[in-house]
């Protein structure tokens, strides 16, 4: 037998396709590694000219997907064939400069149910592949490209608007580390000045290990906030990392018996005020309410909540909302 990554089962083709994982590849395409020194970056698929790989049974789920998405880098223009069982579609490839970049190509109708996928450079120039979707319009935006001055919870309580910090180099080959005391430990180490108590603004740096890191401030268009999303946008680390966020909400009156509810890929930790709040431990997928805290007070004017999330080798997230007393979400108060 020839071993392969691809596992069993039916892959939602709405969602990435991890063509690395492939059934069976040929004509001198290859994988390997994004980073030799960084595993977690993952693999890339490399296809020089005639190089092909298949990925067997995916679903579009749906009878009117029109558009392929694929992660792509190349340094001239090249074209991709892609096989669906008998459906053929040529994608034009333009060139990416040699950088990693998200492309969208309009097709014809594709089948539904379940089919073999097929990726084939027929072109003159190599393009190397991360993954490909098959969607009815081009993959969305995750977070808003023009921020208001003033964010409020979405209609279910979430908050969406955050100071995130470039992703810490933490490389971790699994999840099942993530007891609770192995997080305690690397949660509550400094890894930068004023970690704790700083109040950063678009743009601003810390030091980690040696490497500058910068504050990016975002709202996300969904109840989730997408870090992975964030990561591969801004061509930064995708796996073996630790995330640092930060938000304010300004309360008109004191509230109390709030609990804090939140889920998160893979584990997280989450303070109020300063005071620990919630501890996600273990390997998870992020759940709505999948933790929920002890119940504690708003204050009247600014709070200040944080979050940490360490992940492996999976896509990161996270949602949180606040709950009354009664569980239902709390909505009064802004996000600056």
């Amino acid at each position: 037998m020839k071993p392969t990554l691809r596992g069993v089962g039916i892959s939602d083709a709405r969602k990435p396709v991890q063509i690395d994982r492939y059934s069976n590849i040929g004509g001198k395409a290859y994988i390997e590694y994004h980073d030799t020194l960084n595993y977690f970056q993952g693999w890339k698929t490399v296809l020089p000219k005639g190089g092909w790989v298949s990925y067997n049974k995916v679903d579009p789920k749906s009878q009117s997907a029109q558009n392929v998405c694929l992660k792509v880098k190349t340094k001239a223009a090249t074209i991709l064939k892609l096989e669906l069982g008998k459906y053929v579609a040529n994608l034009n490839i333009p060139s990416t400069a040699g950088k990693w970049k998200e492309v969208n190509v309009t097709v014809k109708t594709m089948p539904s149910g379940v089919s073999d996928l097929k990726l084939t450079n027929i072109g003159a120039a190599q393009a190397e592949v991360d993954w490909i979707s098959l969607t009815e319009s081009p993959r969305e935006e995750y977070f808003l490209s023009t921020l208001p001055a003033v964010s409020k919870p979405d209609d279910n309580g979430f908050i969406r608007r955050w100071m995130i910090l470039e992703p810490i180099n933490k490389p971790n080959r699994g999840n099942t580390v993530f007891t609770d005391s192995y997080l305690r430990e690397h949660f509550n180490k400094e890894y930068f000045a004023g970690q704790q108590t700083i109040l950063p603004k678009d743009g601003d740096k810390v030091t980690v290990d040696g490497k500058s890191l910068t504050w990016h401030e975002l709202e996300a268009n969904r109840y989730n906030v997408k870090l992975f999303r964030f990561a591969t946008k801004n061509e930064l680390q995708e796996y073996g990392v630790l995330y640092w966020g930060v938000t304010t909400i300004d309360c008109p009156q004191e509230i109390k018996n709030v609990r804090l509810a939140a889920g998160s890929n893979s584990a997280s930790m989450w303070w109020v005020n300063g005071q620990e709040t919630l501890l996600l431990s273990g390997d998870r997928r992020m759940v709505m309410d999948d933790g929920m805290s002890d119940r504690f007070t708003l204050k009247k004017g600014k709070n200040i909540i944080r979050c940490a999330v360490i992940n492996g080798p999976g896509m990161s997230d996270f949602c949180v909302r606040l709950l009354d007393e009664k569980g239902n979400p709390v909505k009064n108060y802004t996000i600056k």
